[in-house]
């Protein structure tokens, strides 16, 4: 059995699914420019970066306009521009200082999406489907 983490709903406007596997070191992120790729980074410290993106969302959930009764009434587009910070920064940031490093990515072809396939959600991929093996510059 494979040891994850999965957030999903995150108060994020660019980040729509993030794993992170720790058999394996590795963080999987689905953005929402694109829900027909899977991005899957090698990081190193992974409970490091663990701690920081929790410690991130903490802070976007705890800004965010609630009402009495808890509900939210700020969208997260204006508590990321309130606050100055963003998921999507923090992982732009990472890459940028060689803390994630790409290791591959699946991609939903048209013909997959022509035969019915949902874009990715989370890691699951068709009982049908096929990994193929493209090496990333």
């Amino acid at each position: 059995m494979e040891n994850s983490e999965k957030y999903e709903e995150l108060p994020s406007s660019a980040i729509e699914y993030l794993e992170l596997g720790f058999d394996d070191n590795s963080v999987k992120i689905i953005f929402k420019s694109n829900l027909q790729k899977q991005y899957s980074y090698k990081c190193e410290d992974l409970e490091e970066f663990q701690s920081s993106f929790m410690q991130l969302c903490g802070k976007l959930e705890a800004e965010q306009d609630r009402d009495e009764d808890d509900n939210l009434v700020e969208d997260v587009n204006d508590t990321i521009e309130r606050e100055d910070v963003s998921i999507g920064k923090f992982i732009n940031q990472r890459i940028a200082l060689g803390n994630l490093k790409l290791d591959y990515y699946l991609t939903m072809t048209d013909d997959m999406t022509d035969q019915g396939w949902e874009p990715f959600e989370g890691s699951t991929l068709p009982d049908d489907g096929v990994i193929v093996n493209v090496p990333v510059e």
